[in-house]
């Protein structure tokens, strides 16, 4: 049995979702962390995968992010979630506490809130 060589490269998120390596269009499975739904914006960068034929798209480049252990942040145009592991959540700036209050500006605890 011969072994496949996995060839990763960068390509293009097209407006359909599909993607764009020089002036080929080629449709790709995409694949996120359970719970997550997104679309990439067009034009950005994305890792791409060729297995068995076709391209799977394996992500887009990881912004910096001030971000403290466990938390995740995100961001969609000028919308911003940030999930904390201690249950905060902060909601475009508004701090959600795990009691269920909101408070404008919140604390933050060692990363940005906004």
């Amino acid at each position: 049995m011969q072994e496949e060589m996995t060839r990763l490269r960068m390509a293009a998120a097209g407006e359909d979702g599909m993607l764009i390596t020089g002036e080929a269009r080629r449709d790709a499975a995409w694949f996120l962390p359970p719970g997550y739904a997104a679309r990439p914006e067009p034009g950005s960068t994305v890792l791409t995968a060729d297995l068995g034929g076709g391209p799977l798209a394996l992500g887009v480049p990881m912004a910096q992010a001030d971000l403290l252990p466990g938390e995740i942040r995100l961001t969609a145009g000028a919308a911003m979630l940030r999930l904390c592991p201690d249950g905060r959540v902060y909601l475009n700036g508004v701090e959600i506490t795990p009691a269920g209050t909101a408070e404008k500006g919140g604390q933050s605890h060692g990363s940005d809130a906004s």
